[in-house]
């Protein structure tokens, strides 16, 4: 394809760092200038853009251990702008309008300070069963340490509390209280979840 005469291709030639001074890819100026306008990052210079937070570079394809321990130290701290506006967010108030599986992408690229003002069976009222167990999956452990299980599954199905309850570390099946969950569970997936606590 060629260019008209006197046109110049557009570049990626937007550098791009986090508050950690880790690079990530050049970005397109436009995209750049999105991320600002949007409060995701700011201009150091004409050419080089700081994130508020790293990008979210899970994988639907990684094994749910993994994706727990990669997120478990949780992203960068978020910079002072970036808390001062995060403080003002009802997190259930937006739930109410998102997609079940915008609300986990949300929840995931979130500082882990961020966490302490979300309500997790608030938001589980928003979710479909499946994404309530991404969302836990996803959690660092800071956050994951605050959640009530009994109230997360009551929104649940069973085969997804045990899909769930098969991915979770050994220390955060000891944060399980098994009573709460079978109360919302079906006699062969029971029987599934005994059977995983005793592998």
């Amino acid at each position: 394809m060629s260019m008209p005469e006197g046109e110049k291709p557009i570049t990626k030639n937007i550098r791009v760092i986090d508050t950690a001074d880790n690079e990530y890819e050049a970005t397109y100026p436009k995209r750049a200038k999105g991320l600002v306008k949007n409060g995701r990052a700011r201009f150091i210079d004409e050419h080089t853009l700081c994130l508020a937070c790293p990008p979210n570079t899970h994988l639907e394809d990684k094994s749910m251990n993994n994706e727990y321990e990669n997120r478990s130290n949780g992203p960068a701290p978020a910079t002072k702008a970036a808390m001062e506006w995060l403080n003002r967010i009802d997190f259930t108030s937006l739930a109410e309008h998102m997609e079940s599986e915008d609300i986990v992408e949300m929840l995931t690229s979130l500082p882990k300070e961020a966490f302490a003002r979300v309500d997790f069976a608030e938001m589980a009222e928003h979710m479909a069963s499946e994404d309530i167990a991404k969302m836990l999956k996803a959690l660092p452990k800071e956050a994951f340490a605050r959640v009530d299980f009994a109230a997360l599954a009551e929104h649940m199905y069973s085969e997804d509390i045990v899909t769930l309850v098969e991915s979770l570390s050994e220390e955060q099946l000891q944060r399980l209280d098994i009573d709460s969950l079978v109360e919302h569970m079906d006699s062969k997936e029971i029987v599934k979840l005994v059977k995983r606590l005793f592998r």
